[in-house]
């Protein structure tokens, strides 16, 4: 009897074995999530063995299902009445072949990654999954994979709004992926579309167009803008991301880490209300990171707190302020609804030694980055939207030795603003690098240089030693011809601008703009007192692509002084081509419009 007791409990012990053993293998290592993992390489773990395709050496893993629960979830800034919503009220209604996806659900493993990554030799990418309770759209539908041998791999599409001077609200959609070497894409709008382009052109090749669809290859990281029909809202950004290194760990005590999903001040004790109708905030001290993983999305700005040193902000997630926008964009509606707060995306005062990665932040209230008063800034990867009134990407004043890379700005006010004094925030703004930007600019200027300054004869301040870089302008729209100039220099206060040099600048459409503004002037809004002086100003390998030049007043470059002591001296341009011709000092009158306060200028 005893036997045959010891007989019935091995074998109940061998079920349960077996059946444990089973549950397991739904579940290969590399699906494993350690949330504090150090690096890149950790979090990728090794690639499922079942995933090869089409017997290549390549391999795509599945790290999660795409979050169907979600996918249709309203936000309610889509509520608003004056925001033109172009969501189609149903998935690819266009397409005529959709091209199988690698986004299998995986619910069975509540700890499982939320990407999907294909690798192939050298080359690989991620494509995360849509955070739960974040709205995605259908307007586009989006897929890549490392090349024809691989399957297409399906991409969450967001939206986010913008507001074109004096043409209302309205929505536009972006896409993120993860590369490293080359992939394919391909992107299907909702509806059908006779025209396309596919901006910067030096960053997609092989475009072609489908009967429904257009597909392209990409090179590396980078920030493209995919139109349909000419049309500057319903239009899709997709923006390429290297893949991150030196992930920080969430169990280190100078970290604060938002994982995946969404977090508001209501379910995440991180985020704090500041002022007086407490505006969710989250504020950084000196050592302090801020981690955004991908799939994060923090409804809260970001304050690094004054005079802090060592900061970083950095990650793949977004900083939402969507929701606090007032439905006009007026900064007196959002005084009243933040309790006097007018909320930046990321605010700087006074502090040292920060660095900004990688993040999106969609819809600030006021600028997307604001640094009053900053040094040694590092500004890279990151892609802004604003609607709002007064809503710059890059706004710095009085700032010195900035660094800003690798970003998308897309902006209802000035794309990069450098001022000197401003506000209690005082002195020159001096060293600044700007290098491969993207700007899509639906009000005022993509850059703006001088507008405010010291406003004292005795102690002006200087704007100067700034290089630009590998500028893409993708379109500047500005209603008021006060503003035109996609590269402004509107220097007034008594501010001395020179210095500055422009090198491998590409603008592919100046819808209601001109190039260049370059003026010492008294702006009655702003402006006490006219500025001083620009001097040694040099433009080098200048393109505005198109087929046609308006030479009207409007159109025309203006360069200017304000009177015979505040000049414009020593401005070069060096291969200036406008719509196919090059621009030289025998045909410069049809291109700019010069005053006599200007000496020095040259074309060569």
């Amino acid at each position: 009897m005893k036997r045959v007791l010891q007989s019935i409990l091995l074998l109940i012990c061998v079920c349960l074995v077996f059946s444990a053993c089973g549950t397991k293998t739904e579940i290969t290592t590399s699906e494993v999530f350690f949330e504090d993992s150090e690096s890149e390489s950790n979090l990728s773990g090794s690639s499922s063995t079942n995933a090869s395709k089409n017997n290549t050496s390549s391999t795509q893993s599945t790290k999660g299902g795409k979050n169907n629960s979600s996918s249709k979830k309203q936000n309610s800034s889509s509520k608003k009445s004056n925001v033109t919503d172009n969501s189609t009220s149903s998935k690819k209604t266009n397409v005529e072949n959709l091209p199988n996806s690698g986004n299998p659900n995986n619910t069975s493993n509540p700890s499982a990654k939320n990407y999907i990554e294909q690798s192939s030799g050298s080359n690989s990418l991620r494509v995360y999954e849509a955070p739960s309770g974040f709205e995605t759209c259908e307007n586009f539908s989006v897929f890549v994979r490392l090349s024809s041998k691989e399957n297409w791999v399906e991409v969450p599409v967001f939206f986010a709004e913008v507001a074109r001077s004096g043409q209302g609200v309205h929505r536009t959609y972006f896409s993120s992926v993860t590369l490293k070497g080359e992939m394919e894409a391909k992107i299907v709008p909702s509806s059908d579309f006779s025209s396309y382009e596919v901006l910067p052109k030096s960053d997609a090749s092989s475009i072609e167009k489908g009967s429904k669809s257009v597909s392209f290859k990409v090179k590396k990281a980078c920030q493209l803008v995919v139109k349909f029909d000419d049309d500057v809202f319903d239009c899709l950004q997709l923006f390429v991301d290297p893949y991150e290194t030196n992930v920080p760990s969430s169990r280190n005590s100078n970290v604060i880490y938002f994982g995946a999903g969404v977090h508001t001040i209501s379910n995440n004790p991180k985020i704090v209300g500041s002022g007086s109708k407490k505006f969710p905030t989250i504020t950084l001290k000196s050592n302090q990171t801020l981690y955004l993983a991908p799939g994060a999305v923090v409804k809260a700005r970001v304050v690094v707190e004054s005079k802090a040193t060592n900061v970083k902000i950095c990650g793949r997630g977004i900083i939402d302020l969507l929701d606090f926008n007032s439905p006009t964009g007026n900064p007196d509606e959002v005084k009243a609804n933040t309790g006097g707060i007018y909320p930046a995306g990321i605010h700087m005062s006074k502090s040292r030694n920060v660095t900004i990665d990688g993040v999106i932040i969609r819809d600030s209230i006021s600028y997307g980055v604001t640094g009053n008063g900053v040094k040694d800034v590092s500004i890279n990867n990151i892609k802004i939207f604003s609607r709002g009134t007064w809503s710059d990407g890059i706004d710095c004043v009085a700032s010195n030795n900035i660094k800003i890379k690798n970003c998308y700005i897309r902006t209802n006010d000035d794309g990069i603003a450098i001022y000197a004094t401003r506000w209690e925030y005082k002195g020159s703004a001096e060293n600044w690098e700007i290098d491969n930007i993207v700007f899509n600019i639906d009000c005022a200027h993509a850059v703006n240089i001088g507008t405010h300054g010291s406003q004292s004869s005795s102690n002006r301040d200087k704007i100067q030693n700034i290089t630009f870089k590998n500028l893409d302008i993708i379109d500047v729209f500005e209603k008021s011809t006060a503003y035109y100039g996609a590269i402004g220099f509107t220097v007034g206060d008594e501010n001395i601008v020179r210095n500055i040099s422009f090198e491998n600048i590409r603008m592919y459409g100046l819808t209601k703009s001109r190039p260049f503004t370059i003026r010492v002037l008294k702006n009655k809004s702003f402006n006490p007192v006219p500025g001083y002086l620009i001097e040694d100003i040099t433009f080098k390998n200048v393109t505005l692509f198109g087929d046609d030049y308006s030479t009207d007043y409007n159109s025309r470059s203006q360069i200017s002084g304000y009177s015979a002591d505040r000049v414009v001296s020593g401005v070069t341009f060096e291969n200036l081509v406008i719509c196919g011709k090059k621009v030289t000092g025998d045909n410069m009158d049809t291109y700019f419009k010069i005053s006599k306060y200007v000496n020095n200028l040259s074309f060569k």
